[in-house]
């Protein structure tokens, strides 16, 4: 299925979230006809003129591999199974775990950032962890991140997030809550959300005019800045 506007959603999307403190691959936009091995077929479509996102691979260093795994592979579930028995609250644990401060505070600047554009598919293969020195993991650099409400209407989050599904319903006491039952503190969550959101608000108050975005999607991301309880709030 081929979504118009979709490279430019992306690239718009991951371009703010480095802006407002998450970190992300180096992205670009680059014409369908510059890539090769796109097959003949494609280029004799409308699709032929159109944009493709180019990333950055974030998992190799020097030609060698680095190690990363998302968490449907984490949690020993099939690709299929990506929406399926496990929360937010389940990924934070094994951040808290595991990784370190950095990897909390980043999942949280992720997590409202979600709500903030209406990505409706940060599922269990949009979190990875990657093993810089082989040994101990680290939060992977954001990926497919967009404003999947400008292109199909949503109203619910992927996972559930310490009890709230829809985006109406995620207030911050939930942010709170989830960082209680990941054993690192509701502060832990709750500030760098509500510093995400202040930056958000600033990024796209000077940006958003010149994004490579549609009024669709910039009408969607305005929705949510009037829909999320949490958002509202701060």
């Amino acid at each position: 299925i081929h979504y118009e506007g979709l490279p430019e959603n992306e690239f718009s999307a991951m371009s703010v979230a480095s802006m407002v403190g998450i970190e992300t691959p180096e992205v670009r936009l680059v014409p369908m006809t510059s890539i090769q091995g796109v097959p003949e077929d494609v280029l004799e479509t409308p699709m032929a003129t159109a944009n493709a996102l180019a990333v950055k691979r974030f998992d190799r260093k020097d030609g060698e591999r680095i190690h990363t795994e998302d968490f449907a592979q984490v949690f020993s579930l099939y690709p299929e199974r990506k929406y399926e028995r496990f929360a937010y609250a389940d990924i934070a644990r094994v951040l808290a775990t595991f990784s370190n401060e950095e990897a909390i505070d980043q999942f949280a600047r992720r997590l409202i950032y979600s709500a903030l554009i209406g990505n409706a598919d940060m599922h269990l293969k949009n979190w990875s962890l990657i093993y810089p020195d082989g040994r101990t993991p680290e939060i992977a650099p954001a990926y497919d991140l967009l404003s999947t409400v400008a292109h199909m209407r949503d109203e619910k989050m992927a996972l559930r997030l310490a009890g709230a599904k829809r985006w109406a319903e995620l207030t911050m006491d939930n942010f709170a809550k989830l960082g209680e039952r990941a054993g690192v503190g509701g502060e832990a969550i709750v500030r760098p959300v509500a510093e995400t959101i202040g930056r958000f608000r600033e990024v796209w108050t000077d940006e958003a005019s010149h994004l490579p975005i549609s009024s669709r999607v910039a009408d969607a991301v305005d929705g949510q800045l009037v829909t999320v309880p949490a958002i509202i709030d701060v």
